[in-house]
């Protein structure tokens, strides 16, 4: 299997998004982040919810974000990871992967649950976050989700969901300037 963008259960594209604040771990800080600190300063922002730190197929999926060029370069596009895992559990993963975008905790799942991606059980374990993401543009609103479904570390692709990425996305520089 594959990431393929496909609908997650309650999110639709259009949909307006709730403001949050999340406690998370960026550069070796520990810091409060809200989605509007991003959205207010005309940026897009991906939320990659994802189950655990430290368990394989996660991890491969925090680290394809962290390693692709293409968010990287992307000025106006903030990627922030969401787990239940605790800050303390976040420092020690960010030493040891150097993320590039801050990992958030949503230890009482209240975001996951707003944003409908918390499962009832996964591996033996009850309501943890499932592996997908959300994008949202400036306004809040959702322009893309997508589920990422696999049994393996190794059958994580993620260029069809930046595919779907920049096809929802506008092209910063084709968009002119008023003069």
């Amino acid at each position: 299997m594959h990431c393929e963008p496909q609908s997650v259960a309650m999110l639709a594209d259009g949909a307006r998004v709730p403001e949050f604040a999340l406690p998370g771990v960026h550069h070796d800080e520990t810091d409060s982040y809200r989605l509007s600190q991003y959205t207010d300063d005309d940026k897009w922002v991906l939320l990659a919810f994802y189950s655990f730190d430290f368990h394989p197929i996660c991890t491969a999926g925090t680290c394809a974000l962290r390693d692709t060029e293409f968010l990287q370069f992307e000025d106006d596009l903030q990627v922030l990871g969401v787990s239940g895992d605790s800050s303390y559990a976040h420092e020690e993963y960010a030493d040891r992967h150097r993320f590039n975008y801050p990992l958030l905790s949503d230890t009482g799942r209240t975001v996951g649950r707003k944003y409908d991606v918390v499962v009832d059980t996964e591996e033996r374990m009850e309501d943890v976050h499932q592996r997908s993401v959300v994008l949202i543009d400036p306004s809040r609103t959702v322009r893309l989700t997508a589920s990422i479904d696999v049994d393996r570390p190794q059958d994580l692709e993620v260029g069809p969901l930046l595919e779907a990425i920049r096809a929802v996305r506008p092209d910063p520089r084709s968009i002119s300037s008023p003069d």
